[in-house]
Protein backbone atom coordinates (compact mmCIF):
# COMPACT_ATOMS: atom_id res chain seq x y z
CA UNK A 1 0.00 0.00 0.00
CA UNK A 2 1.30 3.45 -0.84
CA UNK A 3 0.60 6.74 0.84
CA UNK A 4 -0.14 10.15 -0.63
CA UNK A 5 2.60 11.31 -2.99
CA UNK A 6 4.26 7.87 -3.20
CA UNK A 7 4.50 6.08 -6.56
CA UNK A 8 2.32 3.02 -6.85
CA UNK A 9 3.86 -0.42 -7.32
CA UNK A 10 4.10 -1.62 -10.93
CA UNK A 11 1.35 -4.00 -12.06
CA UNK A 12 1.75 -7.31 -13.87
CA UNK A 13 2.89 -10.87 -13.22
CA UNK A 14 6.24 -9.77 -11.79
CA UNK A 15 4.76 -6.99 -9.66
CA UNK A 16 6.39 -8.15 -6.41
CA UNK A 17 9.80 -8.38 -8.07
CA UNK A 18 9.36 -5.04 -9.83
CA UNK A 19 8.10 -3.43 -6.61
CA UNK A 20 11.15 -4.70 -4.74
CA UNK A 21 13.54 -3.38 -7.41
CA UNK A 22 11.68 -0.07 -7.33
CA UNK A 23 12.04 0.07 -3.52
CA UNK A 24 15.84 -0.01 -3.93
CA UNK A 25 15.93 3.25 -5.94
CA UNK A 26 17.97 6.02 -4.28
CA UNK A 27 19.48 3.55 -1.79
CA UNK A 28 23.16 2.79 -1.33
CA UNK A 29 24.02 -0.90 -1.67
CA UNK A 30 27.21 -2.90 -1.44
CA UNK A 31 27.60 -5.11 -4.52
CA UNK A 32 30.11 -7.67 -5.74
CA UNK A 33 31.50 -7.03 -9.21
CA UNK A 34 31.30 -9.90 -11.69
CA UNK A 35 33.38 -10.95 -14.70
CA UNK A 36 32.81 -8.70 -17.74
CA UNK A 37 31.94 -10.37 -21.03
CA UNK A 38 32.81 -8.98 -24.48
CA UNK A 39 29.60 -6.91 -24.65
CA UNK A 40 30.29 -5.40 -21.20
CA UNK A 41 33.81 -4.50 -22.37
CA UNK A 42 32.42 -2.74 -25.46
CA UNK A 43 29.80 -0.92 -23.37
CA UNK A 44 32.33 0.07 -20.69
CA UNK A 45 30.25 -1.39 -17.85
CA UNK A 46 30.78 -3.87 -15.04
CA UNK A 47 28.04 -6.30 -13.99
CA UNK A 48 27.49 -6.66 -10.26
CA UNK A 49 25.31 -8.58 -7.82
CA UNK A 50 23.84 -7.41 -4.51
CA UNK A 51 23.32 -9.53 -1.40
CA UNK A 52 19.61 -9.75 -2.29
CA UNK A 53 20.45 -11.06 -5.79
CA UNK A 54 19.66 -7.93 -7.77
CA UNK A 55 21.84 -7.55 -10.85
CA UNK A 56 23.43 -4.21 -11.64
CA UNK A 57 25.28 -2.61 -14.50
CA UNK A 58 27.90 -0.15 -13.21
CA UNK A 59 28.93 2.42 -15.86
CA UNK A 60 32.66 1.99 -15.13
CA UNK A 61 35.17 -0.82 -15.54
CA UNK A 62 36.06 -2.63 -12.31
CA UNK A 63 37.96 -5.86 -11.75
CA UNK A 64 35.76 -8.84 -10.86
CA UNK A 65 35.34 -9.97 -7.24
CA UNK A 66 35.49 -6.45 -5.77
CA UNK A 67 33.05 -4.97 -3.28
CA UNK A 68 31.71 -1.62 -4.48
CA UNK A 69 29.20 0.73 -2.89
CA UNK A 70 26.67 2.02 -5.38
CA UNK A 71 23.66 4.28 -5.33
CA UNK A 72 20.76 2.82 -7.26
CA UNK A 73 19.66 5.51 -9.70
CA UNK A 74 17.37 4.04 -12.37
CA UNK A 75 15.16 1.01 -12.76
CA UNK A 76 15.05 -0.74 -16.14
CA UNK A 77 12.96 -3.88 -15.49
CA UNK A 78 15.48 -6.71 -14.93
CA UNK A 79 18.68 -4.71 -14.54
CA UNK A 80 19.03 -1.78 -12.20
CA UNK A 81 21.63 0.77 -13.26
CA UNK A 82 23.87 2.27 -10.63
CA UNK A 83 26.51 4.90 -10.07
CA UNK A 84 29.42 4.53 -7.69
CA UNK A 85 29.50 7.01 -4.82
CA UNK A 86 33.26 7.35 -4.64
CA UNK A 87 35.54 5.21 -6.75
CA UNK A 88 38.50 5.52 -4.32
CA UNK A 89 36.39 4.57 -1.29
CA UNK A 90 34.63 1.80 -3.19
CA UNK A 91 37.91 0.33 -4.43
CA UNK A 92 39.18 0.07 -0.84
CA UNK A 93 36.73 -2.74 -0.04
CA UNK A 94 38.32 -6.16 -0.19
Amino acid sequence: MTGPGEPSAPAGPESKSAAFRHSQLNHTLRVLTLHRNAQDERDGVTPALSSNYLTFSIPEKYPHNRWVEIEVSTNDLAIVSADTNDRNAAASFA
